[in-house]
């Protein structure tokens, strides 16, 4: 966890080994190709405390490390993963705060980082009618990536 997003981590280790004898690890032959696993937003410890809504419905959006992809996710709903022998995929997931009818926002942080949302310092949504606000403070420099559901009227970086 972060101050407003989660990191999710999917490993498959099959075929690696601590080797005793050696002191290190060791890799063999394993028989299967892929395993496969299914993924929640709920799956990240505590994610429900940085939701900034009481009633927040559990949807999230999951940036993925290794594909680059955003999705959003429903409440409950899970995400099917699979994966190859000593592969690896790592989530960014935050909940996705409805501002207005029709629009809401998740912030990701800085995209090529494992842990992105730890860039995230400080994080303000200021709702006046149909207009929403979003601001934030971010540490790093890099890509930055967020969910919206509509295209943003505008963007300003520093003042």
């Amino acid at each position: 966890m972060n101050k407003y997003t989660g990191v999710l981590g999917v490993y498959n280790c099959q075929g690696a080994a601590w080797n005793s004898v050696k002191r290190k690890n060791t890799f063999h032959q394993t028989n299967s190709e892929e395993i496969t696993g299914y993924i929640k937003g709920r799956d990240v410890h505590l994610i429900s405390d940085v939701a900034f809504d009481s009633n927040w419905d559990g949807k999230v959006a999951l940036y993925s490390y290794t594909t680059s992809g955003l999705k959003t996710l429903p409440g409950n709903v899970a995400l099917t993963v699979s994966l190859k022998v000593l592969e690896y995929e790592i989530f960014i997931v935050t909940p996705v705060k409805t501002l207005a009818p029709g629009f809401s926002f998740a912030p990701l942080g800085l995209i090529d980082m494992f842990n992105a949302g730890g860039a995230i310092e400080g994080l303000k949504y200021n709702v006046t009618g149909l207009k929403a606000l979003v601001s934030m403070e971010v540490k790093g420099c890099g890509r930055f990536g967020a969910y919206s559901s509509t295209k943003p009227r505008t963007c300003t970086v520093g003042s």
